[in-house]
């Protein structure tokens, strides 16, 4: 973010990450079973890029017969295929049982301020497949705690999709570093402390 905003204003910036509710977005029992589950999110705005999710979904389901498509949504958007399991307007409780029960959060968006859901499905220990905009390459490295892509990259998010339902050794990999590196970086308690030092510092 610090680079985002000097890029476009050129001033120096102070920030302070957001934090996660942990005492809801948790997973303590994470198991990973043969059958996979990947979700997404179902919005209806273009920079979204709920389409790409739609069709990463598509060609993971015509290969491997061992998944299960998730996703939610304030509405019933993007007219999705009979294969994906809708959830409208679900409540936090219910999006973190998504999360919980998902072994893949799958992220496609163009564009973001932030990026808070691949945070919480990270909470909750899913592996995470995303682009790589707004502050999500901060709270995630390449390879070792998600797997991020372009958003054009269509063909890279599929591979990283493959490789996380073959092998489960990566997949619980990647799921708990990322579990740990949020854990980490954004809690309620660091911004916190961080907002008073910088508040000592002014003044």
């Amino acid at each position: 973010m610090h680079d985002l905003i000097f890029s476009k204003f050129k001033v120096e910036s102070n920030y302070i990450y957001y934090g996660i509710d942990y005492d809801l977005f948790n997973n303590p029992g994470k198991e990973y079973g043969k059958k996979k589950i990947i979700s997404f999110i179902n919005h209806s705005a273009d920079k979204k890029n709920t389409k790409a999710s739609i069709q990463i979904t598509d060609t993971i389901l015509k290969k491997y017969s061992n998944v299960n498509i998730y996703s939610f949504g304030v509405l019933n958007y993007n007219g999705l295929p009979e294969f994906i399991n809708n959830c409208v307007n679900p409540s936090e409780q219910k999006i973190r049982e998504i999360y919980c029960k998902s072994d893949i959060f799958l992220y496609t968006s163009k564009e973001e301020g932030f990026g808070m859901p691949p945070c919480e499905a990270m909470a909750c220990k899913a592996a995470v497949v995303s682009t790589n905009v707004g502050a999500i390459p901060e709270y995630s490295e390449n390879g070792i705690s998600a797997f991020l892509h372009d958003p054009s990259d269509i063909e890279g998010m599929i591979k990283s999709v493959e490789s996380l339902i073959l092998d489960n050794n990566l997949l619980s990999k990647i799921s708990e570093n990322g579990y740990f590196k949020v854990k980490s970086m954004l809690s309620w308690e660091k911004a916190v402390k961080e907002w008073e030092a910088l508040l000592m510092s002014i003044f």
